[in-house]
């Protein structure tokens, strides 16, 4: 026996590496050697996931090799179908087609089919005239508040439309797509604010809206007859845009009512509409559509002449309405940033009351335990004149105390601002180095508490890039008008002094941290030249340090300008 097993073994052996070498020629995973040979196994995937389906029509995987198997692709609500891979070889017969055929590789395969967010449409608004008033009561939420209103009678109607701005044409994706717009009538109205708002869309790149947070209409899904319903449209909560850049751009447009314009021209926006989840009733309407370009912007155009009716229907109504013209086009755009609107200040050296009070500093670099000790600079909200363009306050009981501190732990970074001075290039900051604290100025004039400032950690700047000559404005604040003529002053704007971002504060031991309202909102504090101006005044303020003081306001020397960080690396000092 022992020498029949010695002389075996390696026969044995031999076969075992062949059958194992076999098997990983042919396929280890699937291989099926029956009858009619080696079959593999087929599988569907999709990409991204739950963007839609991938069906074996045939379902009879595994498959011999060359086996053309029928195949099938079918988008979720708000994709659409891009096209197919594969993981391992094999052919489609149309790789662009949804329903094709893939013929077998002679290994296992995975194929994909692929799925992109489909694009949101242009539209061209319509003024309309329609007897039904809904009178219905809704709930509305999005980003800049909740409301309770009333939805009343349709203004306006949405067409999709073909857009060409030059070589660049965005032709129509879901020609069932439309909106009415209806107004919003309110009980208590909101708290009025200005929200800065920043954009990028197809007429430019961080376009700077300033909206007023009170919503004026609602935009509704609606099946325009005999058209299919709508799909993937989300509710749109419509604010009035208070200022902004003009955009001047010259397009060509082409929709379902009347003849295409040639050269309509394009102005400005007059309306931002965020998407909105609408409670009606028991019925809750979820915002659905994942286009990161989910907002609208309606710019003013040339006025386009046309008249006619249309059998719509919607959640508030089923009606024939009038159309009656347009000079609206609604444009698809992301909403990059959004936050209160900060206002220019001019920064007064102040002298006031001494104190040490323990706190805690968190921002978007630092996280630092300091203490605030003296009044450095107190801080107007101010008008100011440049390039025929003037700036008033938004706010005019916004204003802030700047308070020196103990910092020694500090960091320095490089940082690319831009504001309404143009790009400031490098700036090089180190600190923080003080504290900006939002503060109600009793006495001189009648103002309330300021409500939804931040308090601001500033940074000294200590090296930058000018980026070229310095501005020459005209400011006007409530001190300057005091002092004769009572007229703007004319100063010359020198050097970045201090970068200010929104901070965390704590008062220590036990204070609770006062919250970031608009992260994105911050202050760039020029050093500027006045006139002599043999003047001082006297300024009772209350802040979150101290009850009440009495401040000595005697030299305009820096004007606060809001800007924004573009970007920023920390450094090492050289």
């Amino acid at each position: 026996m022992k020498k029949i097993f010695k002389l075996r073994y390696p026969y044995i052996a031999r076969v075992g590496i062949f059958l194992i070498a076999l098997a990983l020629i042919v396929g280890t995973v699937s291989c099926s050697c029956g009858p009619g040979g080696a079959t593999y196994t087929l599988q569907m995937a999709v990409a991204p996931p739950n963007s839609g389906t991938a069906t074996d029509l045939d379902g009879a995987s595994p498959y011999a090799s060359g086996t053309a198997v029928n195949i099938s692709a079918a988008a979720a609500p708000c994709y659409q179908f891009v096209g197919w891979t594969s993981s391992a070889g094999g052919q489609f017969g149309n790789p662009n087609d949804p329903t094709t055929n893939f013929t077998m590789p002679a290994n296992d395969v995975t194929v994909t089919a692929n799925f992109a967010i489909a694009p949101l449409d242009h539209f061209r608004v319509y003024d309309v005239y329609a007897e039904a008033d809904p009178n219905e009561d809704v709930e509305l939420i999005d980003q800049f508040g909740a409301y309770n209103a009333t939805v009343r009678n349709a203004v306006a109607f949405f067409n999709p439309v073909k857009k060409e701005k030059g070589a660049e044409v965005t032709p129509i994706s879901n020609d069932n797509n439309h909106y009415m717009l209806y107004l919003l009538e309110f009980a208590e109205p909101p708290e009025e604010q200005y929200l800065q708002v920043t954009v990028n869309n197809q007429f430019g790149d961080n376009q700077e809206l300033i909206v007023i947070s009170i919503p004026i209409a609602l935009a509704v899904p609606t099946q325009k007859a005999p058209h299919d319903p709508w799909d993937c449209l989300d509710h749109l909560l419509v604010y009035y845009v208070y200022d902004s850049p003009e955009t001047p751009a010259s397009v060509n447009l082409e929709d379902q009512f009347g003849a295409p314009e040639q050269g309509v021209n394009v102005y400005y926006p007059v309306l931002f509409a965020n998407p909105v989840q609408k409670t009606r009733g028991q019925e809750v309407t979820d915002i659905v559509n994942p286009n990161v370009q989910n907002h609208m912007v309606f710019y003013l155009t040339d006025e386009k002449v046309y008249s006619g009716t249309v059998d719509i229907s919607n959640q508030f109504s089923e009606q024939l309405i009038t159309v009656d013209g347009a000079s609206l086009l609604a444009v698809p755009s992301e909403k990059t940033s959004w936050g209160r609107s900060l206002d220019h200040f001019t920064s007064y050296a102040a002298m006031g009351t001494p104190f040490d009070q323990d706190v805690r500093l968190v921002d978007q670099w630092v996280d630092i335990t300091t203490t605030v000790t003296t009044p450095a600079l107190f801080c107007n909200p101010a008008v100011k004149y440049y390039n025929d363009k003037e700036t008033y306050p938004w706010y005019w009981d916004d204003h802030l105390m700047v308070y020196n501190i103990t910092n020694e732990e500090f960091g320095y970074w490089e940082v690319w601002v831009n504001n309404q001075f143009g790009d400031q290039q490098w700036l090089t900051v180190k600190g923080p180095v003080a504290l900006a604290v939002p503060t109600w100025k009793l006495y001189p004039g009648e103002h309330d508490p300021p409500e939804g400032l931040d308090h601001y950690a500033l940074y000294e700047v200590t090296d930058y890039e000018p980026s070229g000559p310095p501005p020459f404005v005209l400011l006007s604040d409530q001190f300057i008008e005091l002092v004769p003529p009572y007229e703007p002053v004319p100063v010359d704007v020198l050097a970045p002094a201090y970068f200010a971002i929104p901070v965390e504060k704590t008062k220590l031991p036990d204070g609770d941290p006062t919250e970031i309202v608009n992260e994105t909102a911050h202050l760039l504090f020029y050093k500027v030249m006045p006139p002599v101006m043999p003047w001082m005044d006297i300024v009772v303020i209350t802040n979150q340090f101290i009850a009440e003081d009495w401040l000595g306001v005697f030299e305009l020397q820096y004007l606060a300008v809001p800007s924004v960080k573009a970007s920023y690396n920390p450094v090492q000092p050289g």
